[in-house]
């Protein structure tokens, strides 16, 4: 299948998914893939990634969303 990848943003714009903390480096490397069948059902206006105060406390990965809506 020919997936293709949301390009999630946060409230900012920012694209990064990703801390490492050693290197001091943010990086998107987390992502959400749809297929053709599916990219029409994708609301993306409704989905991307989480930025909250506490973003860091579960995880060093920030969460990422979407939306589907089934046509048929």
């Amino acid at each position: 299948a020919n997936l293709r990848a949301l390009r999630l943003r946060d409230s900012l714009g920012l694209v990064w998914t990703h801390y490492w903390g050693a290197a001091d480096v943010y990086l998107r490397i987390d992502y959400l893939m749809a297929s053709p069948g599916l990219w029409p059902e994708v609301l993306t206006r409704r989905s991307g990634v989480v930025w909250a105060k506490e973003w860091s406390e579960a995880s060093d990965h920030r969460p990422l969303f979407t939306t589907i809506t089934p046509r048929e």
